[in-house]
């Protein structure tokens, strides 16, 4: 299928399903391990991957993220690589906690998360702009390295959506404007 494909090939892959998402939590880099959907996910991807030419799989450090490219890496045959410039996000004083809590203790931070989360400024959270930022020049970096080959990148939804907006050019507001599963 891609087997003549000359370019470099990017292929960004958002961690399979994991308790702090059930919850409903903001996770950030509390360390949450793949629940038993996300391991099948994650396996259901691998084996859909196994029709490119990977060369490098790069991950976030986080259990949920790493797990998912263990399963990947495993079926493709592939050595995965830690890159901390695509860890998630840090929440400070909302990480690992319900957002329903959120919407109680701060709800004029909690409606600019809703309507513009790129303008969120919170005393101890890394922004979105600063976590654009990062994996961005992560990204830029490893597509120098690994010009003309297949790479895959696992991380984060807070991470990925700035990732994507970055590399399209798309304005802010753009969290809310781009999907992840």
């Amino acid at each position: 299928m891609f087997k003549d494909f000359k370019g470099t090939l990017i292929i960004l892959v958002r961690h399979g399903e994991c308790e702090g998402n059930i919850k409903g939590m903001f996770r950030g880099r509390t360390d949450f391990p793949l629940n038993e959907r996300g391991l099948i996910q994650a396996q259901d991807l691998a084996q859909e991957l196994k029709n490119f030419p990977l060369k490098y799989i790069y991950t976030s450090p986080l259990s949920r993220a790493r797990q998912t490219a263990e399963e990947i890496g495993a079926q493709c045959e592939v050595e995965v690589k830690i890159e901390e410039g695509f860890n998630n996000i840090e929440l400070g004083s909302w990480e690992g906690r319900l957002k329903k809590e959120i919407v109680e203790r701060f709800p004029g931070e909690w409606e600019l998360w809703i309507n513009n989360p790129e303008k969120l400024r919170v005393e101890d959270m890394e922004t979105l702009y600063d976590v654009q930022k990062r994996a961005k020049a992560c990204l830029d970096s490893l597509v120098s390295k690994h010009n003309g080959e297949s790479f895959v990148v696992v991380a984060h939804r807070a991470i990925l959506k700035p990732l994507i907006a970055a590399c399209l050019n798309i304005a802010s507001p753009y969290f809310w404007k781009i999907h992840l599963d």
